[in-house]
């Protein structure tokens, strides 16, 4: 049956498709990719087969090896950078119209590489180079072996020990990201990438926006249209969107904790308690409740607010410890440090270090935070 659930147009020719047709081609478009050639009265195949790509990049530095699959915002291959012989991710962009605006996106595509470039965490994924092969845009990125939070969630809801220890992750790395003024816009599972270490890393920045002084016009000319993938976007984001701020990443942020812990989106306003959904405790019903505000005055207004939130009904924290100057902080830290070498798996010595160096904003917070999260749910 013809329903608009399952029927869409193949993007290279139109011709009417029906779900679970491969790669999202007709077969004609598809059969014409493998040959490495595009399908009469169409534009060159998207995506680029690698034999295709590996011809355009020749004498770049780069040569992709595999291809992984494809979003909104571009391609992405397995490639090797033969100067530091490293395997890499290759982000390649749609291919533009031959009007001569090739020069234009090549152009603001840099600013957006170089302006991203300036992320620098463990939680993101990182950006080496950006480059033009042919009439191909792309990005050289951090290759994660792993899969996207997407993949994972295929199997069902995840335990709420994991689903904590990534959301931990995801935290840190918008931080970090809003810290820096980048305001990500399109945070979802799919664009949470997990290794085989359960590290996450935050990926996919094409919708990214600059906040502050940093913005450039480029930047600035989409923020009047609605940006995002709809079941993960704030309500500002339909209704507003020029005036969309970080807090529209924390909104996103409650909506993967809460498909995490469900395996069900929020939908539209009207979504059970997750303590009616999985084994976590009701506390966690309010700390949710007010991620998701559709009111963004009403919304946790830092993505660390959200954390500790989180973290207070995960680790059933106490009042927090009352500030005072680095070095006590810095010699308190030491002490429980070398406590920890005569019993490792001490969880309240954990959990005073931990919040210690929430005070100390110290890097190595969410390495503790997995490791107390592990001990805890034991």
């Amino acid at each position: 049956m013809r329903t608009p659930r399952n029927q869409e147009d193949c993007p290279q020719c139109g011709v009417v498709l029906y779900g679970g047709v491969l790669s999202g081609l007709c077969p004609k478009c598809l059969l014409q990719g493998l040959r490495g050639t595009p399908a009469e009265g169409t534009e060159t195949l998207w995506p680029p087969s690698v034999e295709v790509l590996a011809k355009a990049m020749r004498g770049n530095g780069v040569e992709p090896i595999e291809f992984i699959g494809r979003g909104g915002m571009g391609a992405v291959y397995k490639g090797r950078q033969y100067s530091l012989n490293r395997i890499v991710a290759l982000k390649v962009m749609p291919q533009a119209p031959d009007d001569g605006s090739i020069i234009h996106r090549f152009q603001r595509f840099k600013r957006e590489a170089r302006s991203l470039a300036r992320l620098s965490h463990r939680n993101v994924v990182g950006v080496y180079d950006f480059e033009l092969a042919g009439d191909f845009l792309y990005f050289t990125m951090d290759f994660v072996d792993g899969q996207t939070l997407r993949q994972r969630l295929k199997s069902g809801p995840l335990s709420p020990s994991y689903a904590f220890k990534l959301f931990l992750q995801l935290c840190d790395g918008l931080q970090h990201a809003h810290q820096s003024g980048v305001i990500h816009r399109d945070i979802k599972p799919e664009n949470l990438l997990v290794d085989k270490n359960d590290f996450l890393k935050i990926a996919d920045f094409g919708l990214a926006k600059l906040s502050g002084g940093g913005a450039s016009n480029e930047w600035q000319t989409v923020d009047s249209q609605a940006m995002g993938t709809f079941g993960y976007m704030a309500p500002e984001q339909f209704k507003k969107p020029q005036e969309v701020d970080h807090r529209a990443d924390i909104f996103a942020a409650g909506v993967v904790l809460y498909e995490m812990l469900t395996g069900e989106t929020p939908w539209m306003g009207r979504f059970s308690a997750p303590s009616k959904k999985a084994k976590v405790d009701s506390s966690l019903d309010e700390v949710l409740l007010k991620a998701l505000e559709k009111d963004v005055t009403l919304r946790y207004q830092d993505i660390s607010e959200f954390k500790q939130a989180v973290e207070a009904v995960v680790f059933n924290k106490k009042e927090p410890l009352q500030k005072t100057n680095r070095s006590d902080l810095e010699r308190e830290r030491q002490r429980l440090a070398k406590a920890l070498q005569g019993n490792s798996g001490d969880v309240h010595v954990w959990e005073q270090l931990k919040q210690i160096c929430d005070q100390l904003n110290d890097d190595g917070v969410s390495v503790l935070a997995s490791r107390l999260a592990d001990l805890y749910w034991r």
